[in-house]
């Protein structure tokens, strides 16, 4: 009796543990510059185990929290030292036949055009925890898409550097978008023939050092077989202390 017992508590204990399977923790650094005027990019994860390929697109203002990703277009990617990057032909420079972007001058930003990165872990679904960035202007300010939804944060999408609220998918896509903050600091005051106004506009650049994703690991129900099996213990454990009574 007390072999099939402890066999119960072994096969319950199982269950749970299926259930509570632990998520693996993956970095993303992008500030090793390896690439210039590329489509598409393949990187891997800090010590492999995962890899995200990312493409540049411009797209249109998104609206509120939950509206789609309206993209168009195609951005080149790039990295530098300050981390991932974009460039759009406003910012080529040509030489000798050879075009590239000068590598401190461009980012991703939301002065010609709305530019975005996406990027894409095929099969996989990831809790994204983290983005980090090596570069800002104009408060760096960034719409995040989850999927092609924009998910819902401060300045409709636009969210800050560092930890973001754990976001689920496959496909994410940050991008820089005018905003206009309803304040008027020193910096955005302009004088024109003496007369001063003040542009409540921001237009946001970036440039992405890195992110962290988790992978994504769904609570799984206990088994029915597992709440049968709690049951008989504890239907065993009453009927031994009744003979005991």
């Amino acid at each position: 009796m007390a072999f099939g017992k402890r066999a119960a508590v072994g096969a319950v204990l199982a269950f749970f543990a299926a259930g509570t399977a632990q998520a693996a923790a993956f970095d993303f650094a992008f500030t090793t510059p390896s690439i210039t005027d590329q489509s598409s990019y393949t990187f891997t994860a800090s010590g492999g185990g995962l890899s995200v390929d990312v493409t540049g697109s411009y797209y249109n203002a998104p609206g509120a929290a939950g509206s789609p990703f309206s993209g168009y277009g195609s951005i080149d990617v790039e990295n530098n030292i300050y981390g991932l990057i974009s460039c759009n032909p406003s910012e080529e420079v040509t030489y000798y036949n050879y075009t590239y972007c000068p590598i401190p001058e461009h980012a991703i930003d939301s002065i010609d055009g709305y530019e975005a990165m996406i990027f894409d872990f095929g099969s996989n679904v990831v809790d994204l925890t983290s983005v980090v960035l090596g570069w800002i202007s104009d408060g760096g300010y960034y719409d995040l898409f989850v999927g092609s939804s924009l998910a819902d944060a401060t300045y409709v999408g636009n969210t800050y550097d560092g930890p973001v609220l754990p976001q689920t998918g496959s496909v994410f896509i940050i991008g820089t978008s005018a905003i206009n903050t309803g304040e008027c600091d020193q910096q955005q005051i302009y004088s024109y023939y003496l007369t001063c106004y003040c542009d409540e506009t921001l237009n946001p650049a970036i440039k992405i050092a890195g992110m962290s994703v988790d992978t994504h690991t769904p609570e799984v129900p206990l088994p029915a077989t597992g709440l049968i099996l709690l049951g008989g213990l504890g239907g065993l454990g009453a009927l031994k202390r009744r003979r005991k009574g």
